[in-house]
């Protein structure tokens, strides 16, 4: 539903939404987890509630209502939190998937008109919080600097920064307005 279709986008629009169903038709419950497959889950929403709690503005997202999904393609686990406008329309969610050991790969929030509260951060303010995220979810020191336009889709001047590492493997893109790490990924 975040694809926007047009007639001239419909090839496109029809693969995400196949793509889409085999994502959904392979959600599974807790219960329905083998044991090992299970404590991964656990460690995951773990590291997912830790995001919640440190680096995405307070009181928006509901713990309890964290959704998995588990592509049939892939070992991959990804897991997804939302809050609806409607029954149809997504007002803000996160999108974060973890590799076969568990570790956050990718983490996405993503605004479609839900209304934030203004945080703004300084410069410092961003890059520090930037270096943070990395370095607690990539398990090493890493050192993150900016890098204009490392992710253009996202990135506004004076709204939003972009960070990176200088191998090119780590971007982040932090919201400046409302102080908060918007995106994360680790380019394997």
């Amino acid at each position: 539903m975040d694809f926007q279709y047009y007639p001239e986008t419909k090839d496109s629009y029809e693969k995400i939404w196949e793509e889409g169903q085999e994502v959904l038709a392979s959600f599974k419950k807790l219960d329905d987890l083998i044991l090992a497959d299970r404590e991964k889950y656990k460690e995951e929403v773990k590291v997912l509630n830790d995001i919640l709690d440190d680096y995405v503005p307070r009181g928006i997202f509901n713990k309890d209502e964290i959704y998995t999904f588990r592509k049939l393609d892939t070992e991959n686990t990804f897991l997804y939190t939302r809050i609806m406008k409607n029954d149809e329309e997504v007002l803000i969610k996160i999108e974060s998937s973890f590799n076969n050991e568990g570790k956050l790969i990718r983490y996405h929030l993503k605004n479609h008109g839900y209304n934030l509260e203004e945080n703004e951060l300084t410069q410092a303010e961003t890059l520090n919080l930037a270096n943070e995220f990395v370095n607690k979810y990539v398990g090493e020191s890493v050192e993150i600097i900016k890098i204009p336009d490392l992710y253009p889709s996202l990135y506004e001047e004076g709204k939003h920064e972009s960070y990176g590492d200088k191998d090119g493997k780590y971007t982040v893109v932090v919201d400046l307005e409302h102080g908060f790490v918007e995106y994360f990924a680790i380019l394997l």
